[in-house]
């Protein structure tokens, strides 16, 4: 191994994260020294041949967002570390105290900025003002990294002025899926994610009834909005659902492929437009249709044939329609060959070690 030591810092994920842990930190490891360093009180253990270190749990998010910095930095100044990696916009903060120490690099997996229009706990004004305290902050703090990384090109675009920076598409591991493209379907359509009233959720559960097929509905994820999973709860469609809460990374793509089609039927919000949602690739490669929102983005980026079905997410009929017109078929769907596909991990993980 070449004598770099990288450490990946977050606060807010978890120690199995498909992004962090599954493609970064396992990649890198390959050539380089790569420790994990997270904030969920499991203890230290070693995964995949990853040092993972914890400096421990915060009780809840206020105290995770102002507290944890100071234990990471604590971490950092005990150990040596070549390079550190960061996750999380409230880890930022550590940069002015460790960058004379180490390279930093900040990893954008979504665009930050546009994620305040979805907070619908906050009113108009303070989604304005966090807006605009969040882009001084980082500009201030982005002084004092060394590479920046972006889950897809539109994000890469904003940061055109910053030297140093790649785009690591958040695309699936490749060999997960390879032997599961025949697998046989039942009579079923799955949606992998946060469950939020953004994603479209509501629309694609109501969308049930108006089918034929009656497909049975898989939610693998979580719903953190108590009120909005009440209401998804008291639909007559809600039979018809099946809430698989979170699965491991390496269970999901057996699921996937025992279904029809996936779903990711976002809302037209600002910061879904131009996004990559990493469910879309993991829907194709899995051999399944994908069902999802008619953003001019996504037709460009996907293309328009038989795997990708575009409709209005918010019409339940438009996407009762393309439901039926998956299940009602008789015949497996010849989807794409996964030898064909540039959306495969295996494709990034060369730029990030070069980049490190």
């Amino acid at each position: 191994k070449i004598n770099i030591k990288i450490a990946h810092f977050t606060s807010a994920h978890s120690r199995e994260d498909p992004r962090i842990f599954h493609k970064e930190c396992i990649s890198a490891n390959k050539k380089f020294d790569v420790s994990l360093i997270v904030s969920d009180g499991f203890g230290d253990s070693i995964k995949e041949n990853v040092k993972i270190f914890d400096i421990g749990k915060m009780n809840n998010r206020l105290k995770r967002i102002i507290f944890s910095p100071y234990y990471f930095i604590k971490f950092a100044l005990k150990n040596k570390f070549s390079i550190i990696h960061l996750h999380d916009p409230e880890l930022l903060i550590v940069s002015p105290f460790l960058f004379w120490k180490s390279r930093i690099i900040f990893d954008f997996h979504e665009d930050i900025k546009n994620q305040f229009e979805v907070r619908n706990y906050l009113n108009k004004l303070t989604k304005f003002l966090l807006y605009i305290s969040y882009s001084l902050y980082e500009k201030i703090i982005m002084l004092f990294l060394s590479g920046v990384v972006c889950a897809t090109p539109e994000i890469y675009k904003k940061y055109n002025n910053f030297k140093k920076k790649i785009i690591l598409n958040n695309f699936p591991i490749k060999k997960n899926y390879s032997n599961l493209l025949n697998i046989k379907k039942t009579n079923s359509i799955v949606y992998v994610g946060v469950i939020t009233p953004e994603r479209g959720i509501y629309e694609a559960i109501k969308s049930i009834s108006l089918t034929k097929s009656k497909p049975k509905f898989l939610i693998i994820g979580k719903c953190f909005d108590k009120k909005f999973l009440s209401k998804i709860k008291s639909c007559d469609e809600f039979k018809y659902v099946e809430m698989m809460g979170w699965k491991s990374y390496n269970e999901i793509p057996e699921i996937i492929s025992n279904c029809k089609a996936g779903i990711a039927t976002l809302h037209p919000k600002k910061n879904y437009l131009k996004s990559q949602p990493t469910k879309i690739f993991e829907y194709l490669a899995s051999g399944i249709p994908a069902i999802v929102s008619n953003f001019d983005y996504w037709k460009n980026l996907l293309g328009e044939d038989q795997n990708m079905i575009y409709v209005n997410p918010l019409s339940p009929k438009e996407i009762a329609v393309a439901i039926d017109n998956i299940c009602l078929d008789n015949y497996h769907r010849l989807m794409i060959e996964v030898n064909k596909s540039d959306f495969f991990w295996e494709n990034e993980e060369q730029k990030l070690l070069n980049f490190y």
